[in-house]
């Protein structure tokens, strides 16, 4: 039979859980592939992959995974609305212990989770400067702030720009009289 690659995945759970089978006896997993680096069994189990057999009632087995969502192997997607798509590429790697003989086997499996939360914004003023509240979302980690058609962090030091991020929320004050700010 051709092999087949199961996907047991439950995005709730945030994994990948993927069986490739099934196999007699006489097949070995040799290493796995995932997102493009290969993997001996041993560093499978290092990287938390959970590499394993999993044996069938009729004598067959399957060669189990697990790869959790925020391994950076794992490819996201933002789609629409509130969803993100995470990818797992595999290429297995098995031999028949018979004849020494190697094949592979790849696949592809995505899962789409409602997860992405987007930023909220707050401004007010302060002593002497106008100021930006930004509670994060789940994706504004990978934005870059702009004044105008500036980075901010060219702005920020030669103009006394304040800025904190403390991994929930960053924080911009802007002094009344900077670059950037039009004061009226």
């Amino acid at each position: 039979q051709t092999p087949q690659i199961i996907d047991d995945t439950v995005a709730a759970q945030g994994y990948f859980k993927v069986r490739l089978g099934h196999f007699l006896p006489d097949v070995e997993l040799v290493s796995v592939s995932v997102g493009g680096r290969p993997f001996s069994r041993p560093e499978a189990e290092d990287r938390g992959f959970d590499p394993h057999e999993a044996p069938n009632p009729n004598g067959t087995r399957a060669f189990g995974l697990r790869v959790p969502f925020a391994d950076p192997l794992v490819q996201q997607q933002y789609l629409h609305g509130p969803l993100r798509r995470y990818s797992l590429h595999l290429n297995y790697t098995l031999r028949l212990l018979s004849t020494g003989e190697a094949f592979t086997q790849a696949g592809l499996i995505t899962c789409d989770v409602p997860d992405v939360v987007p930023p909220s914004f707050q401004g007010s003023c302060e002593a002497g400067a106008l100021a930006l509240l930004m509670t994060h979302g789940t994706l504004d980690r990978f934005w870059v702030p702009y004044v105008g058609e500036r980075p901010l962090s060219q702005l920020a030091a030669p103009h006394s720009y304040r800025v904190s991020d403390d991994d929930r929320h960053f924080h911009l004050a802007v002094p009344l009289l900077a670059a950037g700010l039009v004061y009226e």
